[in-house]
């Protein structure tokens, strides 16, 4: 069954599923409590064995804080007594699933496309007892999949479960506008898939999936494929 749903969804989504399911089909599922496990885990499936051994400083010295962190605050979370969320990312790996046209190949792979984004968002409606509906605002900056610089702003909505009180699930959507293509200011749709763990009660670090269509909410083409866009995010709530 499963493999008739995945010819429809984007392969980094497909990855990213697939991963998050062979985790909970761990028989002691406890281990998710370990957030060390899980973080090692997720860059083992994930990354090839090239890109690990060239990994950049900056994520060896983000596992080090994470695992710091887990050492020295121990509190319980429960994350859904806090309304507003702040998210902080930054992408990890590019995939185009079309050639470029022309001699030059796309700006992707691992740790090519350097920016950050951000969300805010607050639960606008609860969909069950661990599970909302939360609508907020978007912004980032990135270096995009033609060699150029792309601004992008918006709002942003999206559904969140928790099946624990420290791991948690969501779906959703960013919409808004882009620059930085051949077209100058564009409307723009990036709908993704994440998980998330509570380090602390305050803090989580998470891992989304992006797709970005290559045509635009107003039906004209941006570049001539979709990407796919693996990012790693950290946030908080208050």
């Amino acid at each position: 069954m499963f493999n008739i749903v995945e010819k429809k969804i984007p392969p980094l989504f497909t990855k990213i599923i697939k991963l998050y399911l062979s985790i909970l089909k761990q028989p002691y599922l406890s281990f998710l409590m370990d957030f060390k496990t899980v973080l090692f885990y997720v860059i083992a499936k994930i990354t090839p064995q090239p890109a690990r051994q060239s990994m950049p400083n900056f994520l060896k010295v983000l596992s080090f804080f994470v695992l710091i962190t887990i050492s020295v605050n121990t509190s319980t979370a429960n994350a859904q007594e806090n309304d507003t969320k702040v998210t902080v990312g930054v992408p990890l790996y590019v995939y185009h699933p079309d050639e470029r046209p022309g001699s030059r190949d796309w700006n992707d792979g691992w740790f090519q496309n350097e920016g950050i984004f951000a969300d805010i968002s607050w639960p606008v409606y609860s969909l069950g007892q661990s599970t909302d509906l939360r609508l907020g605002a978007t912004a980032g900056i990135f270096d995009n999949s033609i060699y150029d610089t792309s601004v992008f702003a918006g709002g942003m909505a999206e559904i969140e479960t928790h099946i624990t009180n420290r791991v948690f699930f969501n779906l959703g959507t960013y919409a808004g506008a882009i620059t930085g293509y051949e077209d100058g200011l564009q409307p723009a749709i990036a709908p993704y898939i994440g998980t998330g763990f509570h380090i602390t009660e305050k803090v989580e670090l998470g891992v989304r999936g992006y797709w970005l269509p290559a045509e635009t909410i107003a039906g004209s083409d941006i570049a001539p494929s979709d990407a796919h866009v693996g990012a790693i995010t950290i946030g908080t709530r208050f």
